[in-house]
């Protein structure tokens, strides 16, 4: 697949079907087509194979298994800010969860399973949306910044990550249900 997307233009890579046929079920998987693609991913690594085009295969991966650190530290560490968890333990909690085992041993096997960045964000949102939700009389409506955090945050979870969106919409549902079960 990293050899397929090496050799592949941009404008290959995105205007037209890009498919791997040792990938997927049953024989073939188009990593650009909803709701399999991680668009943000493949341009991610394209970027880094066009800046970079004599880097082997291997050493990309260990690249990106290296560089991945800094988005999961930043994302993790900017979700705790906005919890409002003192900014120590917001760093403290950001170096833990990029340096978590499960990041770390997601390169080849499980490549795209590393970008975990997308984890505090979804969570952000949930957290957000249904906070809205659960003390609509008492909360304060959102602010345009806070809306135009909401839509960024959930743009770069559904375009990132299928397999953090799927979990996040699964996750958000039942909390719904929940939510309206109470009610």
């Amino acid at each position: 697949f990293l050899k397929l997307l090496k050799e592949s233009s941009f404008w290959e890579l995105f205007s037209q079907n890009f498919y791997s046929y040792q990938l997927g079920w049953p024989e073939s998987i188009n990593f650009t087509s909803y709701p399999v693609g991680n668009t943000f991913d493949l341009l991610f690594l394209k970027i880094i194979m066009t800046v970079s085009p004599s880097i082997e295969i291997s050493n990309l991966i260990h690249l990106v298994s290296i560089l991945k650190v800094i988005p999961i530290y930043i994302a993790t560490y900017w979700f705790c800010r906005k919890l409002l968890i003192w900014k120590p333990s917001a760093a403290l909690c950001g170096v833990l969860f990029a340096l978590s085992s499960y990041n770390l041993i997601r390169a080849e096997g499980h490549f795209f399973l590393g970008f975990t960045w997308t984890v505090p964000l979804g969570l952000f949102v949930l957290i957000k949306s249904f906070r809205h939700i659960t003390d609509s009389a008492t909360a304060p409506s959102l602010t345009l910044r806070e809306k135009i955090e909401l839509a960024v945050c959930t743009l770069l979870v559904g375009y990132t990550s299928f397999y953090y969106s799927f979990f996040f919409i699964f996750i958000g549902t039942i909390v719904l249900v929940m939510l309206l079960v109470r009610d």
